[in-house]
């Protein structure tokens, strides 16, 4: 204030009134020539702002204004304009050389003007003279001094937070790269949303139905709770091109990734990825429904813990996924040498029970036939004709043991028709309803039939084994129009929680887990629905390519 205090007298006095005078009459004249000279040169991003942005114009308007204050004698209102606009250009990232050459623009602009007026003047006492013009260069000196000053003052504040920031953020990754439970890992991340940006933050992870698409209704909502409603409109445009989006103060969705100044916003939205920029969620960032300001740093602050948090998010549930499906290896392996052996048991017993004893008792007639020729040739081909059934029997006996191992019927009328066989079975053996919608007929190797055939058999005996209250189990294979065939097997039994069988250790039971490892072997995905109460309801989606002939 004390540099003000010569300026201000000179300003008051009475014989400054000329100058008072001209730039009332010159203000649309000098605002016009200040355009001129910031056009004349190159734009750099401030100088761009100025000319180009709404806000620049207000700002240019509201500068000579308050210039015009400070010759009526309110030369606080221009000193407390120029300190608090070094603090918002400093907030906003632009450069102080760029501000002082919009003082020296309209230094010159200024000067043109008293050219221009001097040259129209008739009188010589009402000339401005030089010692007038250097009191207004004086005074646009030292207002451009104080907004140097809090313009420093604001950078440096601004360098202290922004090192602060990175180094929570450094602290942030340094805590929860280590950590391998992914609903701690969200605990952990609205905890550093407030820590770097004094926000709120919430994760938005969307569940996804049988085609792999996004359920947004139904997600899970981790941090400070707010209304799914306001985010539907925002969330579908970062699907649609990936970006990072705001509403802002006018209740707009912007984009906000070039960022390049300050402003008001309601909440910010970005994606969160995990491998292979894959999009798993979105992260809020809000108020409590109060506007808040965000500067381009933050935005790039904003991206990278997200993109941080994404990918950790990302490598714990991988680890989990290999914990678990090395647990389920372990099991599989036990369980597929058990089946194995039992297999054999199974084998061994059928084919004692079964053909040897067939095999014995043909052996015993043919003997009881051979001491009969001589004694009772009449009775011979009665036993004959016996011993042709029993042989008859033997063989279809073992027909059927090979058929258990692998059904012919695959190979001799194809997949369709073996489905329905098997669904007529089982219909037939255990009394439940079976709907079955198929195509007439669909081109895949008998090799690959199988597994859809193991499939539906391994569900019907599941089926039957865990649900003894269904009386109803509808069956659907489709092909869609994106080269995919779609297995769906849905019974109205009492259902279950697969949340408390993955959690159980045993994942969703053998046959479950027999079925997903047949689906993904063939490339496609295995989704089971289910709540107590409701029934279940089995997805498999595999790629009809890799299932084709010709493939």
């Amino acid at each position: 204030m004390i540099l003000f205090d010569n300026i201000k007298q000179i300003i008051t006095n009475e014989e400054f009134n000329k100058i008072r005078w001209f730039f009332k009459r010159y203000k649309g004249r000098i605002a016009d020539l200040l355009n001129n000279f910031l056009n004349e040169k190159p734009l750099t991003k401030y100088r761009s702002f100025l000319l180009k942005h709404p806000k620049g114009q207000c700002r240019l308007k509201t500068y000579i204004d308050s210039f015009e204050d400070a010759l009526n004698g309110n030369i606080n209102v221009f000193i407390k304009d120029q300190e608090n606009i070094g603090y918002i250009r400093a907030r906003e990232g632009f450069q102080l050389n760029d501000v002082h050459e919009f003082t020296v623009a309209f230094k010159e602009a200024l000067w043109q003007g008293i050219l221009e007026y001097n040259s129209t003047i008739g009188k010589k006492n009402d000339l401005i003279d030089p010692n007038d013009i250097f009191s207004l260069h004086k005074l646009l000196d030292c207002s451009y001094y104080l907004l140097s000053i809090s313009f420093i003052k604001t950078r440096d504040e601004i360098i202290n937070r922004h090192r602060d920031q990175l180094q929570e953020l450094q602290r942030y990754v340094a805590m929860v790269v280590s950590v391998f439970d992914e609903e701690k890992i969200w605990a952990h991340a609205t905890q550093g949303v407030f820590d770097l940006f004094k926000l709120y933050g919430t994760f938005f992870i969307p569940g996804k139905n049988s085609e792999g698409n996004f359920r947004l209704k139904h997600a899970k909502m981790i941090g400070l709770q707010i209304s799914l409603e306001l985010i539907e409109n925002i969330a579908s445009y970062i699907m649609l091109n990936g970006n990072c989006m705001a509403i802002d103060h006018n209740n707009k969705i912007v984009e906000v990734n070039d960022i390049i100044k300050n402003d008001s916003f309601k909440l910010i939205c970005t994606p969160m990825q995990g491998h292979n920029s894959q999009l798993t969620g979105f992260l809020v960032i809000h108020n409590q429904g109060k506007y808040f300001q965000f500067s381009r740093f933050d935005i790039n602050l904003l991206n990278q813990f997200s993109y941080l948090t994404g990918a950790i998010a990302s490598n714990s549930r991988m680890v989990f996924e290999i914990a678990q499906k090395k647990e389920e290896l372990h099991n599989l392996s036990g369980r597929l040498i058990s089946i194995q052996e039992e297999e054999r048991k199974n084998m061994a017993a059928d084919i004692h029970d079964i053909l040897t004893q067939s095999l014995t008792g043909i052996g015993y007639k043919t003997l009881f036939c051979l001491e009969l020729l001589e004694k009772n040739p009449a009775r011979v081909e009665r036993e004959l004709k016996q011993l042709t059934k029993n042989i008859n029997k033997a063989l279809r006996q073992s027909r059927q043991i090979i058929s258990n191992l692998r059904p012919r019927i695959l190979d001799d009328i194809g997949v369709i028709a073996s489905l329905n066989s098997l669904c007529k079975d089982f219909s037939g053996k255990f009394g439940f309803r079976i709907n079955t919608s198929y195509p007439r007929s669909i081109n895949i190797s008998p090799e690959k039939g199988i597994a859809l055939f193991r499939i539906l058999q391994e569900a019907l005996q599941n089926i039957r084994k865990h649900s003894p209250l269904v009386t109803q189990v509808d069956i659907t294979l489709a092909l869609s129009g994106d080269n995919r065939l779609k297995f769906e097997i849905i019974d109205n039994g009492q259902g279950f929680d697969p949340k408390k069988k993955k959690n159980s250790g045993r994942h969703f039971g053998m046959g479950l887990l027999i079925m997903r490892e047949r689906a993904e072997d063939l490339g496609g995905t295995f989704e089971i629905l289910s709540t107590p109460g409701n029934g279940c309801k089995i997805i498999i989606i595999i790629p009809f390519k890799d299932l084709n002939n010709e493939a």
